[in-house]
């Protein structure tokens, strides 16, 4: 390769030469990058992707709230990791009026680094409208994360905020 462009270096120093390697250059990266994406196996492993995978449990708790008092939440979440791509569902039960009810929610998000990660949550129920985001820290050990929450809830009639608190169930 290196012999052709010494050999023909008027025609690569060209415009069109010069445009052609830029071309390649630029969308050649992009291709790799979506293949590495797509392709999960070829992926950089991250810490945080093995440490996450699982059922977990743990609380959250509302510090900004609408209404007379701050609720707060079990959950249990089930998570799956692909690369840096986080999917999960999530039970949320709470006592309401003397009856204990529960939400689901589904979850994606992705690592930014090997112990941050974030997730954009939406209640499965079409009926009741609850979305926000998490940004949640996983400790090294991997056996709990914590964090902040903000979303909308139509329950609590406006926006909430929170801690949440993890735990894993099974043993790692």
């Amino acid at each position: 390769m290196f012999d052709w462009i010494v050999t023909n270096k008027e025609w690569f120093l060209s415009g069109l030469g010069i445009t052609l390697a830029t071309a390649v250059l630029r969308y050649g990266g992009q291709a790799l990058s979506t293949f590495y994406e797509t392709f999960p196996v070829f992926d950089r492993r991250w810490r945080g992707a093995d440490l996450l995978s699982g059922h977990w449990a743990g609380q959250t708790k509302e510090e900004h709230y609408v209404g007379s008092h701050p609720m707060s939440y079990s959950v249990v979440w089930d998570f799956v990791v692909r690369g840096r791509k986080i999917s999960a569902t999530s039970t949320s039960t709470f006592e309401k009026d003397g009856k204990v009810e529960s939400v689901t929610y589904a979850l994606k998000g992705e690592f930014v680094t090997d112990q941050f990660f974030t997730l954009e949550y939406r209640n499965s129920d079409d009926e009741i409208l609850n979305f926000g985001t998490e940004v949640l820290q996983l400790d090294y050990d991997g056996k709990s994360f914590s964090g902040w929450f903000t979303g909308f809830n139509s329950r609590r009639g406006g926006i909430i905020a929170g801690k949440i608190s993890g735990a894993r169930c099974t043993g790692r």
